[in-house]
């Protein structure tokens, strides 16, 4: 495969740089633990709830604020037994958080991506949804906070990346190399592969952790990012 190397690489984050499936599950599986044990129910019963409340949520919220797990667990309440509870809301968050956390893994071969691109002299990027605060401190668990050039988070625009916006936010932050030649970009949605940004050439590599090949026709799909290093070289 012969590709034009990059002045720049934009990385999503989740399901890009770890797996986010299995800590989601390790997440809602602590959360309807809790909540079974709290109202006396079954853990099917919460997961049911919470499924419900989760649609509750992004069916009225739009932008960052739809992905807030704390927001999921008081419509959860809503639909239960209709009492607001903080302290039961706190403690949901909490657990489900630290399990999470818990099952996060770098992806393997990214760490040294990053740094090879770097010394390369290349500039690295991320762009991710979900809210500023919760994505700052999943780069700082994974060890990579600061193999960053430029991060954006949909909470800084009005939208998501669907909208374009986090994409526009990069682009102001890049005007110093808004003659971009070579860029490629990292992730595992169709949302993930801008094509208004300006750049002569656009090269779009989808995530290990990608549950489908068709996001994009154009998209390389990627076994693991092993191969982006030898494309590096």
């Amino acid at each position: 495969m012969k590709l034009a190397k990059p002045q720049l690489i934009v990385f999503d984050l989740d399901n890009t740089l770890y797996e986010y499936e299995s800590c989601n599950k390790a997440g809602e599986s602590a959360f309807a633990a809790f909540a079974a044990e709290t109202f006396g129910i079954s853990r099917k019963i919460a997961k049911d709830y919470l499924k419900v409340a989760r649609g509750n949520v992004k069916s009225r919220v739009t932008g960052a604020s739809s992905h807030e797990r704390i927001l999921y667990y008081a419509e959860f309440l809503a639909i239960c037994n209709g009492v607001s509870d903080p302290r039961f809301l706190l403690e949901a968050e909490s657990r489900y958080w630290s399990n999470y956390f818990a099952q996060m893994r770098l992806a393997a071969f990214a760490r040294e991506l990053l740094v090879k691109a770097r010394l390369n002299g290349i500039t690295v990027a991320l762009v991710t949804d979900l809210t500023s605060s919760i994505q700052y401190r999943k780069l700082v668990y994974l060890g990579i906070d600061s193999l960053f050039d430029v991060i954006v988070t949909s909470q800084e625009t009005s939208g998501e990346k669907e909208t374009n916006d986090p994409f526009e936010l990069l682009s102001e932050r890049l005007k110093k190399m808004m003659n971009l030649d070579s860029v490629w970009f990292v992730g595992d949605s169709q949302f993930d592969f801008p094509k208004l940004f300006e750049a002569n050439s656009k090269t779009y590599f989808i995530s290990p952790y990608a549950q489908r090949a068709h996001i994009n026709r154009n998209a390389i799909k990627l076994q693991s990012y092993k191969k982006l290093l030898t494309l590096l070289d």
